[in-house]
């Protein structure tokens, strides 16, 4: 920081020291101005004013500066008011914060307790979860054996009765060319039944018949 200057013309210093800014800083203090709001553009035209120091004082520098004797002057009175505490404050304190302490860290246990319980509640579940997809998976691969299973059996008597289908088609048309073939026979067969089936024709045919017999008797008859 800068020593204390003399202007020859004016009478008034140039510069800053140490002893003005915490004059300056202690005073803003006690005046109810708070640690947060002092700073270099406040304490510039105080120094101005009540110590005489030249307007053009370079800024950078005195931010710097100011921010240290701050902390400074603040770090002696908090200093100073502890020590004006009276002696039973701190260890009442203590004690406070010990039993703070203590109660956070319950909070936090509880906290902590309750989380790994839910937690293995959770993964109780999942773990139930995958024993039922796991048996789940096992009935529809079974299902699936058995489908598949029944599918071939389905295949194979289709193929079986396709098989039994042209064999029959086969019989089909080999009776078809049989009929065909035999068609005038037939024709006459049904032509003999159907004149038999008339009662004067069978009386012919009946008589017919004897005399075929007799005379087959008479040809057999005693030398």
């Amino acid at each position: 920081m800068t020593k204390k200057q003399t202007n020859a013309e004016t009478g008034r210093p140039k510069h800053y020291d140490e002893e003005m800014l915490r004059s300056v800083i202690s005073e803003m203090l006690e005046n109810g101005i708070s640690a947060d709001k002092i700073n270099e553009k406040c304490v510039k035209p105080i120094l101005c004013e009540k110590h005489g120091v030249s307007e053009t004082i370079n800024t950078g520098s005195l931010t710097k500066h100011v921010t240290t004797v701050l902390e400074a002057v603040v770090a002696e009175q908090n200093k100073a008011l502890l020590v004006e505490l009276p002696s039973e404050v701190a260890p009442a304190m203590s004690d406070m914060l010990t039993q703070m302490k203590q109660d956070m860290l319950l909070m936090i246990a509880r906290q902590n307790d309750f989380c790994q319980r839910e937690a293995e509640r959770e993964c109780k579940i999942l773990r139930q979860d995958k024993v039922n997809a796991n048996w789940r998976i096992s009935e529809l691969e079974g299902n699936a054996c058995q489908l598949e299973d029944q599918i071939e059996k389905l295949q194979t008597t289709q193929i079986k009765r396709q098989e039994e289908l042209a064999d029959a088609h086969a019989t089909i048309s080999s009776l078809r060319s049989e009929l065909a073939k035999r068609g005038p026979e037939t024709r006459t067969v049904n032509m003999l039944i159907d004149e038999m089936r008339d009662p004067a024709a069978r009386k012919e045919l009946q008589a017919f018949l004897s005399e075929i017999v007799a005379e087959r008797g008479e040809q057999t008859g005693p030398a």
